[in-house]
């Protein structure tokens, strides 16, 4: 058992590295080439692996540390500073294009509201990860428009975990939801303000702490507990642990713990997410995937709705863009509106986390991933193109590799 659980790491990391890194030389989202892996490696082609309990449980832990760093890399101040211009995006990029995808597919999905929901939910949020990098690539964090995209994404994120939650509370009851969650909310942001207005005195106690036990892992140990503590008393209470897992690391912020302390859990967590848990979360959820090949044309039908709405976040993230945010920055309304527009990780976490729960089929689970891949890809064309000097991706991926 051991063996094999090390075997089919290895396998799939491996592949899905090279795989994301051959898309990210295509300028196309790495994440599209992970998940490609996992499909080809799956049942839906070459059938050398099968999705398990132990693989199930190592992806719950990755996507805890993904959500965990973008969490630490925000902070309350700055969504809470842009709340207005950010919900207002998050209307015209998620809940706008949702609603519609949403009415389409129960036209022509007889597989009852659940389902059919999970399938528009997932499809069209946008995603934290995909879009954090984004901003990243360009430089956009330090700017207005960088914290407006990422404070609006996180909103749309918040909502779409809650619909998730609904879905996935026994009882159906919104109420059951939303009244504890509007609880733990108020408690967190009180003691995100006390701990923020209070941080010189907390961060002297931190260092005092951490002097005294003289190990750097024991600092790193204390943030992970925090983090694993936050998103258990959220996932108790019917909100997915992914929630709890941002809220912990936006409370652990550069103000709080320092600029050196900051830089080394970023960094850290930054190498490991992007060397081990990314590719195996990814890599995971296409192996989960299961195409029946006679649905192709079932499958086709679903995307043109699901292009549909994302045609429409596209284009209203381009108005936006021009009209609130672009003022200043020159004729790249379009490059934001396709940043803005990042679709992937965030609704492949959703479907796994609805699969597991059973909310969805196996079916609907292969839909969301194989639309997943291709909308990424075509998001990927819109945003860069296709550039790339084919002679040389070979050698330059074994020169990274080795570098690394």
């Amino acid at each position: 058992m051991t063996y094999n659980i090390i075997l089919d790491i290895l396998i799939i990391l491996t592949a899905a590295i090279i795989a994301g890194e051959i898309f990210e030389q295509l300028n196309l989202p790495g994440i599209a080439g992970q998940l490609l892996s996992g499909l080809i490696l799956g049942p839906s082609l070459l059938n050398l692996l099968s999705y398990n309990n132990a693989i199930s449980g190592i992806t719950s832990i990755a996507i805890f540390f993904i959500v965990f760093l973008i969490g630490i890399e925000m902070n309350t101040e700055i969504i809470m500073k842009h709340l207005k211009k950010a919900a207002l995006l998050s209307i015209l990029s998620f809940i706008i294009p949702f609603s519609i995808e949403l009415f389409l597919l129960t036209h022509i999905l007889d597989i009852g509201v659940t389902e059919t929901s999970i399938i528009a939910l997932a499809t069209a949020i946008p995603s934290i990860s995909i879009v954090s990098v984004l901003v990243g690539k360009y430089s956009l964090m330090k700017r207005e428009i960088g914290k407006i995209i990422i404070s609006s994404v996180v909103i749309s994120d918040i909502i779409g975990f809650i619909i998730l939650s609904y879905f996935s509370n026994a009882s159906g009851s919104l109420s059951n939801i939303l009244l504890p969650l509007a609880i733990l909310l108020i408690l967190y942001f009180g003691f995100d303000y006390i701990i923020n207005k209070n941080k010189w005195i907390f961060r002297k106690s931190l260092n005092v702490i951490w002097v005294k036990f003289r190990s750097s892992h024991f600092s790193y140990a204390i943030l992970i507990i925090f983090g694993l503590l936050v998103s258990m008393i959220f996932n108790a209470i019917g909100i997915s642990y992914i929630i709890g897992a941002f809220f912990a690391g936006l409370i652990i912020n550069r103000g709080i713990i320092g600029n050196e302390s900051f830089g080394k859990v970023s960094r850290t967590l930054n190498r490991i997410n992007d060397s081990f848990f990314i590719p195996i979360f990814f890599g995971a959820a296409g192996l989960e995937a299961f195409i029946v090949y006679s649905n192709i044309d079932f499958i086709l039908e679903i995307f043109v709705f699901v292009s549909i709405a994302f045609i429409i976040a596209y284009y209203l993230s381009f108005k936006f863009a021009k009209r609130f945010i672009n003022k200043k920055e020159g004729n790249r309304s379009r490059k934001l509106a396709g940043i803005i527009s990042g679709r992937g990780a965030v609704g492949i976490a959703i479907a796994v986390i609805a699969l597991n729960e059973g909310l969805i089929s196996q079916s609907s689970y292969s839909i969301i991933i194989t639309l997943s891949i291709v909308i990424s890809i075509i998001a990927g064309i819109l945003l860069y193109g296709i550039k790339i000097k084919y002679k040389t991706l070979i050698p330059r991926i074994l020169n990274e590799s080795v570098t690394d």
